[in-house]
């Protein structure tokens, strides 16, 4: 719900605002425009806070139904998790800033900008590519009881990629690692047998 349904129901409401302004030939003014450039953000950072505390609890969480021995650093992935909140969060500031700056004096940004942005927007991305990496080999290793491979996390990266489906696999089984249960354990134990 944090993820998706909220923002769904603000972007509901934001296009009704929209269609409203359109039907009546209002012409935007300041405090119009405060929606696109204070509310605006604020309910974009809400998809991504749950998604990076999902990642967060996750990553970190379920580390010790791991055996010890095979445990992942959760250092780096750490970092990934905090950069994208972060940065995201000073890009649609400074959005905000340089449109009612735009807005109310003309002033335009040059493009020598993208040299600063262009370099933090594809790290982001790769962090962002990380931490799903990061929690799918520590729920497939959760699974096999064992490090993970790549070839034998790939599905679960994909399911968490496409989140709003693989939440549906994925979730049910976390919740019963958190309650004690091991759903996995029938098939690790199939798995160990058979590769012995």
């Amino acid at each position: 719900m944090i993820i998706y349904g909220v923002p769904f129901i603000f972007q509901i409401l934001f296009a009704g605002f929209i269609i409203i302004l359109a039907a009546n030939d209002v012409e935007p003014d300041f405090q119009n425009l405060f929606l696109w450039f204070v509310l605006l953000p604020i309910f974009s950072l809400i998809p991504l806070l749950g998604s990076l505390g999902w990642y967060w609890s996750v990553g970190t969480g379920l580390q010790d139904k791991i055996p010890e021995k095979d445990q992942m650093s959760t250092g780096f992935f750490k970092i990934t998790v905090i950069f994208p909140l972060i940065y995201f969060t000073l890009v649609l500031i400074g959005i905000s800033v340089l449109a009612s700056l735009n807005f109310l004096s003309g002033i335009e940004p040059g493009p020598e900008i993208l040299f600063f942005i262009i370099p933090l927007h594809l790290f982001m991305a790769f962090c962002l590519f990380y931490n799903m990496y990061f929690v799918a080999k520590t729920y497939k290793s959760i699974e096999l009881q064992r490090r993970a491979t790549a070839s034998e996390y790939l599905g679960e990266f994909f399911l968490i990629w496409f989140f709003f489906l693989g939440v549906w696999f994925i979730q049910p089984k976390i919740n019963d690692l958190e309650k004690g249960e091991n759903p996995f354990m029938p098939l690790a134990k199939i798995i160990r047998d058979y590769t012995k």
